[in-house]
């Protein structure tokens, strides 16, 4: 009897479960051969070597526009502060403020892309984003200097896995209107921007981050299939 196999389809992201030629003599409470007590180890490694491929590889690319956040602080009524987990990373020194009602000369107005919100650095210092677990991809975002008084600036972007740089690029951007960087940077753990002590505006910015973990669902099947298998293998035994 030939061992069971693991197809995976749709690039990697689904593990689809195959038992070939499970023999017409095998029994359903038995399927990997004559000793019932491995049965339920062998499904028990199964099902968490799945519940690991899917934990680990599955991203989802997310659109990060920052009109869903509160403009409003502490202390504060012309801007917030990102929230932690906000599309399931980390921020640090990231504000959002309503671009819209800025002054059209600010790169704040003029770097909106979808009305209203746009993300800034704090005070001018370097911001960062990070993941709590595992890697990110930093796809694009669109990019403007925030102040009437800075017309053009650059912004260094440096990626990194642990503390491991792997990308570090530089872009230069103005504040009659947003633009588009592709920064395709791949399978970080975090990104910092700095901007030589300018603020910066940011908006619609895309990622590809870890999707939530489904590790207790795989559990749950795991334990299920144990004690079933092991249940119908006891009843066998103790039938024949």
């Amino acid at each position: 009897m030939s061992s069971p196999t693991i197809n995976f389809t749709g690039g990697g992201w689904f593990a689809k479960i195959q038992l070939n030629k499970i023999s017409s003599t095998t029994s359903l409470a038995n399927p990997f051969g004559r000793n019932k007590m491995k049965t339920p180890f062998k499904l028990l490694c199964l099902c968490l070597t799945l519940s690991g491929v899917t934990s680990a590889v599955t991203t989802y690319a997310e659109l990060l526009t920052f009109d869903d956040l509160s403009t409003v602080s502490l202390g504060d009524p012309t801007f917030g502060i990102i929230p932690q987990d906000y599309g399931g990373l980390n921020w640090n020194n990231f504000g959002v403020l309503d671009g819209v009602t800025v002054d059209p000369s600010y790169g704040y107005h003029t770097g909106v892309v979808s009305p209203d919100n746009v993300a800034f650095n704090l005070s001018g210092n370097q911001a960062s984003i990070s993941v709590a677990a595992g890697t990110f991809d930093l796809d694009s975002a669109y990019l403007a200097s925030a102040l009437n008084s800075v017309p053009v600036q650059q912004i260094q972007v440096q990626g990194y896995v642990g503390s491991t740089l792997v990308y570090n690029n530089t872009y230069t951007v103005h504040n009659t209107g947003p633009t588009l960087v592709n920064f395709d940077y791949l399978g970080i753990q975090s990104v910092t921007f700095t901007s030589g002590s300018q603020q910066f505006a940011m908006d619609n910015l895309t990622v590809a981050v870890p999707e939530p973990a489904t590790m207790g669902f795989w559990t749950l099947c795991s334990v299920g299939a144990v004690l079933l298998a092991f249940k119908k293998g006891k009843h066998s035994s103790m039938s024949s």
